[in-house]
């Protein structure tokens, strides 16, 4: 060997742009890796490509691995279905909200924000979606409806008047007895000013104790004679709240 020739170009740049998609493909896999958030890649058949630890375990799974082997649609059989008919239609769902089973049988509420992947033909190929599991706050709803719901039926079957007021003079919840009093249907009443919808009251006991009770934050008590002047007289207590105020009301007649 006498003499070495060589060709020698600076790959500087590429090799830094290497590294680079190497560094934020690393952070990529960790973000998805360790994100709280249930994320995953599915084909349009349910089919799971791609998931994160958070996902296996909203669905019931002991790792990653095995949740790769699970098709999603099983989750819910009518829902994957209608997702996948409008990702083809809109591209993307936000804020879907489905009650599903896990891969246990355990039933669990999810929220889900799932976006299309199309081909060039705009074929839908891929589905990438975020789920997390908000079985907690919605199982508490539908418990606080219920105790709502079963609240309305109790002062929707009493005889004596009820409705309560919020702090801007609007009506929020108006019973049968209430809304026969007023000579209205109750849901016509709500979100109605009480003062703009019955200005008669204005500059009576009725205006006068509510303000007070409102602005003392204390209980207050009247009696008045009935606003449709049929004679009849009736008790009325007045309850304060940060929100508003609740009024009760029974006919007194007899005791006049």
């Amino acid at each position: 060997l006498v003499q070495v020739k060589g060709y020698i170009f600076d790959d500087t740049e590429r090799k830094k742009a290497e590294e680079s998609l190497k560094r934020s493909e690393e952070k990529y896999h960790r973000l998805f890796e360790e994100d709280l958030t249930g994320d995953f890649i599915a084909a349009p058949n349910g089919e799971i490509l791609e998931c994160n630890p958070a996902f296996a375990e909203i669905y019931g799974f002991d790792d990653y691995k095995t949740a790769l082997q699970w098709n999603i649609s099983q989750s819910n059989s009518f829902d994957w279905p209608y997702m996948v008919t409008r990702l083809k239609r809109e591209g993307n769902i936000k804020g879907f909200q489905s009650w599903q089973r896990r891969s246990d049988g355990l039933r669990i509420h999810v929220v889900a924000n799932v976006v299309g992947i199309f081909d060039d033909l705009g074929e839908l190929i891929q589905v990438k979606g975020y789920i997390f599991n908000d079985t907690e706050r919605k199982q508490a709803e539908e418990k606080l409806a219920n105790a709502q719901n079963q609240i309305k039926k109790i002062l929707d079957s009493i005889q004596d008047g009820f409705f309560a007021l919020n702090s801007y003079w609007n009506f929020i919840y108006v019973n049968q007895a209430a809304g026969e009093y007023f000579s209205a249907e109750p849901e016509d009443l709500v979100g109605e000013n009480i003062w703009e919808r019955f200005p008669e009251l204005l500059g009576t006991n009725y205006e006068t104790t509510f303000r007070r009770a409102m602005d003392e934050q204390e209980t207050k008590y009247f009696e008045a004679n009935d606003i449709n002047g049929t004679g009849n007289w009736f008790g009325f207590s007045v309850y304060p709240s940060l929100d508003g105020i609740s009024i009760y009301w029974r006919d007194i007649n007899l005791k006049i």
